[in-house]
């Protein structure tokens, strides 16, 4: 039990097609809302708040058909202002993989990963019922979302040994496609990593993708020995960089049988070196160099058998991937018409990441949708 009182939860009454949704609901006398009767869900949650009770809201209006979270609705600002209550960010983190989540698109009806399912549950500091807006409880939410997420055990881990632990998890599968056709299966790969000393291999602006192999290599043999980690000149802190990799995990992407990866033609770039490493690496995927400037990821026997989509994204030095365009959810399972890409944009802020546009002269954040620099801050909490 995370809180000391009891909540009435709002839902979307079309769960309840499940009878364990079904059972959930009567259990905790949830409050059924639906498109033809959001109206009546307000006036009595209203009701509920100045009678003294506590509502939980989840503000995205659905559940997450793409991992990243969604835009908040407005219902809750009304609720809020008519049942004069203020407002408790909270947000659950690690859902994403649980059965109560869209992972492996599907909802409810798959195993779960673990028994049991850990989740890390932050809570905020209220805010008044007149200043919580759209924009200011999803600003809360995105911090408390990076905080839990920073103090994931996984984070804590030594760089050697998630490697180490990734290439010898399936020995004999494919790891590194290269150009010629050459196929590194990742004992191979993990075996002359290991054996390279410092002055083998120097990482070097490269380019194109030609030396892939070898700068992989380099790079794979400087993390079996902890040493540091650098994208143009800047360090890479192996929590960064691991949680680089987990944040594109958390999302439909890795529903993908396969997919494409426009590369910026040097390993100076942490870009280059999230797809052509250590996603591959600590996402247990295989990756093939198409020779043209992209690279395809995706399970061993899948690279050649689909047509892969291409998708873009946004890396920052030191923090890794912090947004990406993601695949639109299938129709069977996506009724709301969630999108997971927009023409013209970085993709969706990634879990873990708070993100902010501050303005270019002062400083000062700005509110949403004016223009300014935009910052980010990963597991460290400092702003780049």
């Amino acid at each position: 039990v995370s809180l000391p009182r009891y909540l009435q939860f709002i839902a979307f009454s079309g769960l309840a097609e499940s009878w364990l949704v079904r059972f959930v609901f009567r259990l905790t006398s949830a409050i059924p809302v639906s498109p033809s009767r959001a109206k009546e869900a307000i006036v009595k949650s209203s009701e509920k708040l100045r009678s003294g009770d506590a509502i939980c809201i989840f503000p995205e209006g659905g559940i997450s058909r793409v991992g990243p979270l969604l835009g908040f609705k407005k219902g809750f600002e009304l609720i809020a202002r008519k049942g004069q209550a203020p407002v408790v960010p909270a947000y659950l983190d690690g859902v994403w993989g649980s059965i109560f989540s869209f992972s492996d698109g599907k909802f409810l009806r798959k195993w779960p990963r673990r028994i049991p399912y850990p989740v890390r549950f932050h809570i905020g500091e209220p805010i008044p019922a007149k200043e919580a807006t759209v924009d200011s409880v999803r600003r809360s939410m995105l911090r408390l979302a990076r905080e839990a997420f920073s103090e994931r055990k996984a984070l804590e881990r030594p760089l050697s040994l998630a490697i180490k632990a990734s290439l010898l998890r399936d020995r004999s599968a494919p790891f590194l496609v290269e150009v010629g056709g050459k196929i590194w299966t990742r004992e191979e790969f993990y075996a002359k990593a290991k054996n390279l000393t410092g002055s083998e291999v120097k990482v070097e602006e490269v380019e194109g993708v030609d030396s892939i192999s070898d700068t992989c290599l380099h790079l794979a043999g400087c993390s079996l020995r902890d040493e540091e980690i650098q994208t143009a000149g800047i360090s890479w802190p192996t929590p960064e960089l691991i949680a680089s990799v987990m944040r594109i995990m958390e999302t439909n992407l890795w529903h993908e049988p396969a997919f494409r990866i426009q590369m910026e033609g040097s390993f100076d770039s942490v870009w280059d070196q999230t797809w052509c490493l250590w996603a591959p690496l600590l996402g247990d995927l295989s990756v093939k160099d198409e020779g043209d400037g992209t690279l395809t990821l995706g399970n061993a026997g899948d690279l050649n058998s689909f047509t892969a989509k291409t998708f873009t994204g946004l890396a920052v030095s030191g923090l890794g991937v912090v947004a990406m365009n993601l695949p639109d959810p299938p129709e069977e399972i996506n009724p709301d018409g969630q999108k997971g890409a927009a023409a013209g944009s970085v993709g969706r802020i990634l879990p873990g990441v708070e993100a902010r546009v501050v303005s270019d002269g002062s400083g000062e954040e700005l509110p949403v949708g004016e223009e300014g620099d935009l910052q980010v801050a990963g597991v460290s909490g400092e702003w780049t």
